[in-house]
């Protein structure tokens, strides 16, 4: 028995030991069930008040006895009393009385589920599933069983073929007597974009259907109404219409009390007092008695919303979750921000958004609201930034042609009046910056960065016989590879293939080869043109070889249909997978310039630098996202400042990506602690093999050497000076397009591509097109 146990002991050593290897600090000391966490809310302060455990998302949110719940995953019910976490239900409690499907026919939702407070202090939880069923149960906070109620059943018999419902729950309100509930289903009954209201019995477990419209969440209003959200918004309907509105009980007729805002999504709908409170991801919003305006109340910590916000009122503070904010307060009685920045929400995750959190927890005089633009062009643009829903900030992607034509015209701030500002940008590769500084003119701050190529596995180049010097420099040589390859490897070599995914093999082709003339003519200085002899030769070679292209992704789609492509995990060149038997392929069509790729030593796959000139620059194409200040912002000033504080405080890692002056070591934050908890895993094996049987000690040494052999390998920089050296010389070849020719609405290039592509005109037809709607954009810009 004793060697069971043993053995036990070894399987558990080394499902440790992988943790150990794989999982940075996964072995550190555990969390206690209650964890402090920042206290002592001022009244004139938002305040982030903890992470519910890091939880991904969490589900509603009510006040009882003084402390506030919430549930999650699991199901899991937790508690905060203002200072502390707890976990005061825990998922087991729930076994008893939750169905589960063993077919798989149903699931159920606990994010969707709605807990409530019973009169004596209990909470009560409507739990719902997808095959329409709504369980009421009882779950009491002294440790006592949890109890189902009852069972609601929405409807009787199923819709689909297969038999099943596919209820979602969007809202509940619970009286004394009845739960209100509003559902969307899939099934004969329910009209496609109206969700259904139900009347619960809860005294003998009846269910009443009242009405169908666009509500989603309800609250109970008085003794005969309901109050609910109204959005019909994503239905098509001909009049669109977001608002509160009151619903009769019984007939469920509604009449509206106040629309708002359209362009905005509204969640964490709660009563105070008589008043509904709610959130719009931004702002904290307020609609009081007799329900006919919504006036902000708070701002929320800025943060990215991947999904609705619960919200709960608790005193004067309102109480939401978000993932990257965390559990957050906000004091209704406190006064408003003297400044309100309303910036593009495109930039509200990553990096970015994060010195936005930041900068908002340091300046409290500053809120800051994210909202977004359906703006593409320059014409919208402008018509956006003289509306009354102008932002202050603009988010830019570049390559395009918005950015340039309202720079152009002086609706963009100049911002080279702040001086660390313009430092900042000053020294990023300036293949990054020609746009956004010009003439010593600073338009606007980059903060993202994207570049990706293809890539060619140097190992399968030597599989088949070649070397590093078959590694081609131009698109000619690329294509005379793929020529080749097609031709003679296929066949002689059927364990490789040629690329990863080949889906419009030919069309990948002819953008990069149009995008690198571009990006050479900028780069030389030179006027635009595609009359070069190198490339018409590079496209004249393209065009022989489109029915062969064409043929071989015929022939990789049938072998992928078929079954007959089987997907090696093992082959993973940097973000795609190969499509081939069983090794990797010669080409991948991604991958990504940037230093978390330039330190993978083992990878055999290196970026395809090309150009189409012999013996020039190559060039890869990136893409910049820039933030840009509206002149015509009354907040310009703020808004300049927020964006120094986005340039001033950005990570060593953020500077090392876009520019060349920064190429120290980037210390890994996790190392001490990753250390720490492999030099602590080591004792303790080392005391338990001391008086393990002889039989176990070898098991116990092996885990020790391969632990302490990953502790060598542990290195306290999460990349090295090599690494970002690497990163600079690839960076030094990514060119950021300015010309605009096949970008904007009813493009003639755009159009003439496709004719071209389509077999339509021939390769100098194309060509002197091209040439032709390059010159009339020259004229027309000067």
């Amino acid at each position: 028995m004793e060697g069971n146990i043993m053995k036990h002991l070894s399987r558990v050593l080394c499902l440790l030991l992988m943790l150990a290897l794989l999982l940075p600090g996964a072995l550190a000391e555990p969390v206690e069930q209650t964890e402090q966490i920042d206290s002592g809310i001022e009244k004139d302060e938002v305040e982030k008040v903890g992470d519910i455990f890091d939880m991904y998302q969490v589900g509603s949110m009510v006040e009882a006895n003084g402390k506030l719940y919430t549930i999650s995953s699991g199901p899991t019910i937790c508690e905060f009393d203002g200072e502390n976490w707890r976990i005061a239900v825990v998922a087991n409690s729930f076994s008893d009385v939750l169905r589960f499907s063993e077919d798989g026919s149903f699931y159920s939702d606990e994010t969707s589920a709605v807990l409530s407070v019973d009169e004596d202090g209990t909470l009560l939880l409507l739990y719902p599933y997808s095959d329409g069923v709504i369980d009421l149960l009882r779950v009491p906070l002294d440790g006592s069983d949890v109890t189902r109620v009852h069972s609601f059943r929405l409807v009787e018999d199923s819709g689909d073929e297969d038999g099943s419902l596919y209820f979602s729950l969007q809202g509940a309100a619970l009286t004394s007597d009845y739960a209100y509930v509003t559902a969307y289903g899939m099934n004969p009954e329910a009209t496609y974009g109206l969700n259904q209201l139900f009347e619960l019995n809860l005294k003998d477990g009846s269910v009443r259907k009242v009405t169908e419209d666009y509500i989603g969440v309800i609250l109970p209003l008085d003794d005969t109404s309901l109050i609910g959200y109204y959005d019909n918004r994503y239905t098509g309907a001909d009049d669109p219409l977001t608002a509160l509105v009151r619903i009769n009980r019984q007939t469920g007729l509604t009449d509206t009390l106040c629309e708002m805002e359209s362009d905005s999504s509204f969640s964490g709908f709660t009563m105070s007092g008589t008043s509904v409170v709610f959130n719009d991801g931004s702002q904290v919003l307020r609609v009081a008695a007799p329900y006919d305006t919504v006036e902000t109340v708070g701002y929320l910590p800025p943060a990215y919303v991947y999904t609705n916000l619960p919200g709960c009122v608790s005193g004067n503070s309102y109480y939401t979750y978000n993932y990257d904010a965390g559990l957050t307060s906000v004091d209704l009685t406190a006064p408003l921000p003297a400044t309100v920045l309303r910036i593009d929400s495109s930039i509200s995750w990553g990096d970015a958004g994060e010195l936005v959190r930041q900068y908002a927890k340091e300046h409290p005089e500053v809120g800051v609201v994210y909202a977004s633009t359906s703006a593409s062009t320059a014409p919208d643009y402008t018509q956006h930034m003289q509306s009354g829903e102008a932002l202050d900030l603009y988010s830019f992607y570049l390559p395009g042609d918005a950015f340039a034509a309202l720079r152009n015209k002086g609706y963009l701030a100049e911002l080279s009046g702040s001086s660390d500002l313009l430092a900042a940008v000053s020294e990023m590769f300036p293949n990054l910056t020609k746009q956004v500084l010009v003439d010593g003119h600073l338009y606007a701050l980059p903060v993202e960065v994207s570049t990706s190529c293809w890539s060619i596995d140097t190992a399968v180049l030597e599989d088949v016989g070649l070397t590093a010097e078959d590694v081609p420099t131009t698109y000619l040589e690329l294509l005379n590879l793929i020529d080749e390859w097609i031709t003679s490897y296929v066949e002689d070599y059927p364990e490789h293939a040629l690329m990863d995914y080949p889906y419009s093999l030919s069309m990948q082709l002819f953008s990069q080869i149009m995008l690198a003339q571009i990006a050479e003519c900028e780069a030389d200085g030179r006027t635009l043109t595609f009359t070069d002899a190198d490339f018409i030769a590079t496209l004249n070679k393209l065009d022989s070889m489109r029915e062969k292209l064409q043929a071989y992704e015929n022939q990789w789609n049938d072998d992928n249909n078929s079954g007959n492509i089987v997907y090696s995990s093992n082959t993973m060149i940097i973000g795609s997978y190969d499509a081939s038997s069983s090794e990797g392929p010669l080409l991948s069509s991604y991958v990504s310039i940037g230093i978390h790729y330039a330190s993978d030593r083992e990878s055999t796959a290196v970026p395809l630098m090309l150009s189409i000139q012999p013996n020039h620059d190559s060039s890869v194409i990136g893409n910049l996202r820039v933030m840009a200040v509206n002149r015509s912002s009354k907040n310009a000033d703020a808004a300049m400042n927020l964006l120094t504080y986005l340039a001033v405080n950005r990570s060593d890692y953020q500077k090392s990506l876009f520019s060349p002056a920064y190429t120290d070591n980037i210390e890994d934050p996790h190392y001490e602690e990753t250390k720490a908890s492999h030099e602590s895993f080591i004792d303790e094996l080392t005391k338990a093999m001391a008086t393990a049987d002889d039989s176990e000690k070898r098991d116990y040494q092996e885990a020790i050497q391969n632990l302490t052999d990953a502790l060598t390998r542990l290195s306290p920089y999460q990349y090295t000076t090599e690494d970002i050296l690497l990163y600079d010389s690839q960076m030094e070849n990514v060119r950021i397009i300015e010309s605009t020719v096949f970008y904007g609405d009813d493009n003639e290039a755009s159009t003439l591509v496709n004719r071209y592509m389509d077999g339509n005109i021939t390769v100098d037809q194309f060509v002197r097109e091209l040439t032709r709607i390059v010159q009339m954009m020259i004229m027309e810009n000067s």
